[in-house]
């Protein structure tokens, strides 16, 4: 009789483990993808575009072959702009 009272209560402990583990599991995944879409909605945000195309030009200003790294810059802010709009 004390023993299948113990028993029991361990196998209750194990159920609420169990749940618990599921719960965080769920709450971890949740909070990974809203950190990603955070992400990219900050990514594809106006700002964030035109300080890299600002960067990709002040590159290729400086360098010793603008024409090539001005398109470098176009492509670079080209293809963000198209990796946003795609997801």
């Amino acid at each position: 009789m004390i023993m299948a009272l113990f028993l029991s209560k361990e196998l209750a402990q194990q159920k609420r483990a169990h749940l618990n583990y599921a719960v965080a599991q769920l709450r971890s995944e949740e909070a990974t993808d809203d950190a990603k879409m955070n992400i990219r909605l900050l990514a594809a945000s106006p700002a964030v575009l035109l300080g890299w195309f600002g960067f990709g030009a002040y590159k290729g200003a400086v360098k010793e072959h603008p024409p090539a790294q001005r398109r470098d810059a176009l492509l670079r802010f080209a293809r963000i702009a198209m990796f946003n709009v795609i997801s």
